[in-house]
Parts: C-alpha cells; structure tokens; sequence
C-alpha cells in the first residue's frame, strides 16, 4: 500500500507528536498513530542513531514494529527497510541474565557493525524520505 502514499511532511510529523505529547501517544489512532511513530523514529535517531532507538525501544519488539508498519503505510518503503534490517540484526534477543551494558549486547547482536552501515543509508536518505 504504501508505496502509492505521499509520504509526510516535518509539519505532519510535529503536529501528530504534538498531539500526542497532549492527549498521550496511547490515545492516537489511524495516520496520526502513524505520524507519531514515524516522528519518535526520527527524534531517537536524531539523539542516538539506530543504538539509540533499538537501545530505548527493545525488548518492544511490537512497537518496533509498528513503526516499521507505519512507515511503510506512509510511503517511508526505504525507511521502514532500514529499520526492518537493524531489528533482523536483534533477531532472538532475549534479556541478559545476569544483566549486562548495552555496549555488551550489541557487541553479541551486531558483532559487524551493521548497525554503522545502516545508520549510514539512513543518512543518505533525503529528509528521511518525508515531503517537502
């Protein structure tokens, strides 16, 4: 479906997270649901790239995704590729026992640093692929 989708805009993405941050993220639904996901990507990889996304959102596999689902219904295809192939890097995570460092945990998951690679393709993107 997505892919015949404009994609968003910065200003869609704002208002939708905007909206969230006053009626609660819980309470959105449909493509401002979606705008909100696709916005709470952006701002985690602005701050941290992908260590810093999956880093805040696993083990939520589910959230994940739904922003993968999210993007893709916007017309985000390249975006939501990215994603998909940094959580597959994640593929059977389970909570360390004993607890362990993040740095620990990607070093076990990402012991090539794919993690860089797909940071990089995010970089490429125009705009993260959003409309003007």
């Amino acid at each position: 479906m997505g892919e015949n989708v404009m994609p968003p805009t910065d200003d869609q993405l704002t208002a939708a997270f905007n909206m969230a941050m006053a009626k609660g993220p819980e309470n959105l639904t449909g493509v401002d649901r979606d705008y909100y996901l696709i916005q709470d990507f952006i701002l985690e990889w602005e701050n941290g790239a992908l260590t810093g996304y999956l880093y805040n959102r696993i083990p939520s596999f589910d959230l994940i995704q739904a922003t993968i689902g999210a993007m893709r219904r916007q017309g985000l295809t390249e975006l939501a590729t990215i994603l998909g192939e940094a959580v597959k890097l994640f593929d059977g995570y389970r909570e360390p026992h004993p607890p362990t460092t993040w740095g620990a945990i990607v070093a076990q998951y990402d012991s090539e640093d794919g993690l860089a690679g797909l940071d990089e393709r995010i970089t490429q993107l125009r705009n993260y692929g959003l409309a003007k």
